[in-house]
């Protein structure tokens, strides 16, 4: 696969995870509300991605924050998975780091 499919298909799939994970329905009787929900792809030439998500959460009652999944594996074909390597850089409450579990 040459560099410029290989781009193609990795913004493909952040852009995919994005539209999904904003897709998600949040039910009001859980306490808790997705406000708002950016997530800013950057594709390097070595076909890298930097992503970074801005997720605004309204809780109407205290709780430990949310989870945010995202899958490592992919189906290819029938035979073949695609695995994504995952570096989490931080995770802040838009002004100091929180502790997270990767």
């Amino acid at each position: 696969m040459t560099a410029a499919p290989g781009r193609l298909l990795l913004a493909s799939t952040a852009v995919a995870l994005a539209m999904f994970a904003a897709a998600l329905p949040v039910s009001a009787d859980e306490g808790w509300g997705i406000t708002s929900f950016n997530s800013d792809v950057t594709i390097a030439p070595d076909s890298t991605l930097a992503i970074v998500e801005d997720i605004k959460v309204d809780f109407s009652q205290p709780r430990h924050g949310i989870f945010r999944t995202i899958p490592l594996r992919y189906r290819h074909d029938d035979n073949h998975d695609r695995y994504y390597n995952l570096q989490v850089q931080s995770v802040t409450d838009g002004v100091q780091d929180l502790p997270y579990d990767a």
